[in-house]
């Protein structure tokens, strides 16, 4: 369905059938896709050097849309994650467990803040070194280390696996 402010939502649902929150924003210009990568670069310098972009910017999903949504559109908020999380058969796990495809929550002060999907876990001796994929804001996507992300103030990590016999 179409907004009347050229935003878009999709029809999406959980595995239980119920509808999901979501916005899609209209695309970038080129010349929007580079400035908000420039931004993105400036900012967080370090992050950057530190990460690898895997796809450029978007304007059609944020990180929770990426994580939940296949990059289809955003989820903004965190009553819609954690709908999906209950109905999807989404369960919490040990850091020590966490395998590729697993899905990392970040919180802050207010709540949820960003999302990611564990793309490697490296075990250092006994410390797991997890590699994430996420969307940086109103950036492109990034692997990155679990703790090396534009994302200040976090306060909370959870992991999470996708159940599969959830229905």
């Amino acid at each position: 369905m179409r907004n009347l402010d050229g935003t878009l939502s999709l029809q999406l649902q959980t595995r239980q059938g119920r509808d999901i929150d979501n916005l899609q924003f209209p695309e970038y210009t080129a010349h929007r896709r580079r400035m908000e990568e420039g931004l993105v670069r400036e900012s967080f310098r370090l992050e950057v050097a530190a990460s690898i972009r895997r796809r450029e910017a978007s304007a059609i999903y944020n990180c929770h849309g990426m994580t939940f949504a296949l990059r289809r559109s955003g989820i903004q908020e965190e009553r819609t994650v954690d709908l999906i999380l209950a109905d999807d058969g989404f369960r919490d796990i040990l850091d020590r467990d966490v395998l590729p495809g697993d899905t990392v929550l970040y919180y802050d002060r207010d709540g949820l803040a960003h999302s990611g999907v564990i793309v490697s876990n490296t075990m250092l001796g006994v410390t797991p070194n997890l590699r994430v994929l996420s969307k940086w804001g109103r950036a492109g996507e990034y692997i990155h280390d679990l703790n090396t992300h534009p994302y200040r103030g976090v306060t909370r990590i959870r992991f999470l696996r996708e159940e599969s016999d959830a229905r």
